[in-house]
């Protein structure tokens, strides 16, 4: 697929004013996060907790990249991850 295509079926996100279309949903890491909220695992109900997300995305040449988002939310009342702002990337590493 191309560039405009990908975009068009997944859309786009922005890291460090560059524009990267997404190959895939993002979906949910299990990465380690170094945050003083901890993680899903380290909080009770009503507490903030953080987690990413990621998907592979292509820049204009058609080089591959990895996007990842990362998120807060209130354990026991999480929105659904639709809700979620994914138009600007936190990290973009080539892969």
């Amino acid at each position: 697929m191309t560039y405009q295509e990908f975009a068009a079926k997944f859309g786009e996100v922005s890291f460090q004013g560059r524009k990267y279309a997404l190959t895939e949903m993002a979906f949910l890491a299990s990465s380690c996060l170094s945050s003083p909220l901890g993680s899903y695992h380290d909080v009770d109900d009503g507490e903030e907790y953080q987690f990413d997300m990621q998907a592979e995305v292509v820049d204009s040449d058609g080089a591959l990249y990895r996007s990842q988002w990362i998120f807060t939310a209130v354990k026991g009342s999480e929105p659904d991850l639709d809700t979620y702002d994914f138009s600007v990337a936190d990290r973009i590493w080539e892969v």
